[in-house]
């Protein structure tokens, strides 16, 4: 129940993708900042930041508290909390 590579390479649990495309307009007006500007938070601290904290497999982005929401908005059991930790977040500007 660690995060390990082995688990990852092995297939231990399930892999999820996810996407989600914000506007820009909905990124300025309730987020009060930029794509640019998420972009660069996310390569600062997630995947830099998580280099050099020496993280495995993983991208500090608090992966299990949005699995968990997930788990007590749709009725499963919160224990399985512990199988996901891990997770890797790409942000990206898309205009046009």
């Amino acid at each position: 129940k660690k995060a390990t590579a082995v688990n990852g390479i092995l297939g231990r649990g399930k892999n999820v993708v996810t996407e989600i495309v914000i506007p820009r307009r909905l990124v300025e007006r309730f987020l009060h900042t930029t794509p640019e500007a998420i972009v660069q938070l996310n390569i600062r601290k997630n995947q830099i930041g998580t280099m050099l904290a020496g993280g495995l497999r993983s991208a500090n982005a608090h992966y299990a508290n949005m699995l968990l929401a997930f788990y007590l908005a749709t009725g499963q059991d919160a224990a399985n909390i512990v199988e996901g930790p891990q997770g890797l977040t790409h942000a990206e500007v898309r205009d046009g």
